[in-house]
C-alpha cells in the first residue's frame, strides 16, 4: 500500500503544475484517497462509520470526464457547475447503508460520463481531422 501511495504521490507532484493535467492530478488524489479509505475498512479501523467508499463510485465519472474535458481544451467549468456534477455524490452519503443500490448508481453514472467524455473526444477528433484537412 505504501509503494501505490508513493507513485499516486509522485503522480500527483509530477502533474499539479499543469493546468492541463491537474484533474488528472485530482484522480491520483482520489485514487490514494479511495486506498486508504477501503484499507481503513477492511480493517474495521473506522468502526464507527459506515462503508463510504462504495459512495465514492459517484467521483470516478465526473473525475474522468473533468480530465477528458481538459485534454480536448473544452472550456472549463465554473465551480458551480463542477459541483453540480459532484452533488449526487454527497446525496448519497445519507444512504450508505444500501451499499448495493449505491453501487448500482455508481455504476451508471460511470457509464453515463464515460458516455459523455466519448462524444466529448469523438466531437474533439473531427474538428482535429477537419482542421488538419484544410492545410
Amino acid at each position: 500500500m505504501s509503494l501505490f501511495f508513493s507513485l499516486t504521490s509522485l503522480g500527483v507532484f509530477l502533474t499539479w503544475n499543469s493546468k492541463v493535467y491537474r484533474n488528472l492530478a485530482f484522480f491520483f488524489l482520489y485514487q490514494s484517497v479511495l486506498m486508504l479509505l477501503n484499507f481503513l475498512e477492511e480493517t474495521q479501523i473506522t468502526g464507527m462509520f459506515y462503508l463510504i467508499t462504495p459512495v465514492l463510485t459517484l467521483l470516478v465519472g465526473p473525475l474522468l470526464y473533468f480530465f477528458v474535458r481538459s485534454i480536448v481544451q473544452e472550456k472549463g467549468l465554473s465551480v458551480g457547475e463542477e459541483s453540480l456534477h459532484l452533488a449526487p455524490m454527497f446525496v448519497a452519503l445519507p444512504f450508505t447503508n444500501y451499499t448495493q443500490t449505491v453501487i448500482a448508481f455508481g455504476s451508471v453514472s460511470q457509464i453515463l460520463y464515460l458516455a459523455l467524455a466519448f462524444r466529448l473526444m469523438s466531437r474533439y477528433h473531427k474538428v482535429s481531422i477537419g482542421s488538419s484537412e484544410s492545410r
